[in-house]
């Protein structure tokens, strides 16, 4: 077992943007090939074309996503940092962004769905999601 898995480590990012099918924030762990199929679907569905399901080793890989769910702005977003094992958990680092000044300035609301999904080693033990929160709005006089 690993030490520390991290972004310039082995953990591997498949897929990063704003166009989910995701409307709820979301933590999960997937283990196996039927269910990475169905979180696929959800997780490209914002995508025209859909990017293809790329390949996982379930038998030493598994796959970890953090939605944000809805947001009313472009400027957002969510990013799995970091995955490390600390004895017998493994903690996942989640960032959120969320800035939603723009909606200040020109009231225009774009609605978006952030997602992270990346690969990462198996493990077996309990898993412990870790989240950061990093907002900017405007102020109302």
């Amino acid at each position: 077992m690993r030490a520390a898995q991290s972004a310039g480590d082995s953990l591997q990012h498949l897929r990063r943007g704003l166009d989910s099918g995701f409307d709820y924030p979301l933590r999960a762990l997937v283990r196996d090939s039927e269910g990475f199929k169905e979180l696929w679907a959800w997780a490209a569905r914002g995508e025209t074309p859909a990017q293809p399901r790329p390949p996982v080793a379930f038998s030493r890989e598994m796959v970890i996503v953090a939605a944000m769910g809805s947001h009313p702005t472009s400027d957002a977003g969510i990013r799995i940092d970091s995955v490390i094992t600390r004895g017998p958990s493994l903690v996942v680092h989640v960032s959120v962004y969320s800035d939603t000044r723009n909606l200040c300035t020109t009231g225009r609301r774009v609605v978006t769905h952030p997602v992270d999904v990346v690969k990462a080693s198996t493990f077996s033990g309990d898993v412990v999601f870790r989240e950061r929160y990093f907002a900017a709005g405007c102020k109302m006089y």
